[in-house]
C-alpha cells in the first residue's frame, strides 16, 4: 500500500496536468489532502510554468473548493467541467 503512495506522490510532482473526476478531497481524507498538497500544490508555487487544473464535477460547490485549493499552484490555469461528457468533449 505505501508503494502506491510513493508512486502517486511521484507522478503528483512531475505533472504539468492534474485531472480531477468526481471528487471533491473532503477535510477527513487528510491523507489525500496531504498528498496533494506536499507533492503537487506546494512544489508549484513558485514555479515559473504553473500546471493546469481540469475539475470535473456536476456539483458547483464542489468545483469552486477544489478551484480554490489548488489556485496557488496552478495560477488561474483551470478548465472545469459539469459531466465526464462534456470534459470528454473538450479533449477532441
Amino acid at each position: 500500500l505505501e508503494v502506491a503512495w510513493e508512486t502517486a506522490a511521484n507522478c503528483l510532482k512531475g505533472a504539468d496536468k492534474l485531472t480531477v473526476v468526481g471528487y471533491s478531497f473532503p477535510a477527513y481524507d487528510r491523507k489525500a489532502r496531504e498528498l496533494f498538497l506536499r507533492n503537487f500544490i506546494v512544489p508549484n508555487l513558485g514555479s515559473d510554468s504553473r500546471p493546469r487544473l481540469a475539475v470535473v464535477n456536476p456539483d458547483e460547490g464542489s468545483r469552486n473548493t477544489i478551484k480554490s485549493w489548488f489556485l496557488p499552484a496552478v495560477d488561474g490555469n483551470i478548465d472545469e467541467y459539469s459531466s465526464f461528457e462534456e470534459y470528454c468533449n473538450g479533449l477532441a
